[in-house]
């Protein structure tokens, strides 16, 4: 599964490698998707943050959770976010 930002980047890389030909270079468009890619690749960041707060909340409010250890949980987080949208091969 992705998330909107990861499939946003990946259209966008798409459309970066598809369209390079001078044209497209000299109206603009090539350096602005460029900037695009780079905005939404912070926006993951973000996007990321505010998932793992999700989960956290979750197993707070709705998960019974007796490992008791801070950092077994910030660790937990991190697990599902990168099992769950594959970001490894990012």
């Amino acid at each position: 599964m992705k998330t909107p930002i990861q499939e946003l980047i990946e259209m966008l890389e798409y459309l970066q490698s598809k369209n390079s030909n001078k044209l497209f270079i000299e109206k603009g468009i090539h350096h602005g998707l460029e900037v695009a890619i780079k905005e939404a690749k912070l926006l993951l960041e973000k996007e990321k943050e505010m998932i793992i707060s999700v989960y956290s909340d979750g197993l707070g409010n709705g998960q019974h959770y007796e490992r008791g250890d801070a950092m077994d949980s910030v660790l937990d987080e991190l697990n599902y976010y990168d099992k769950t949208f594959n970001t490894k091969e990012r």
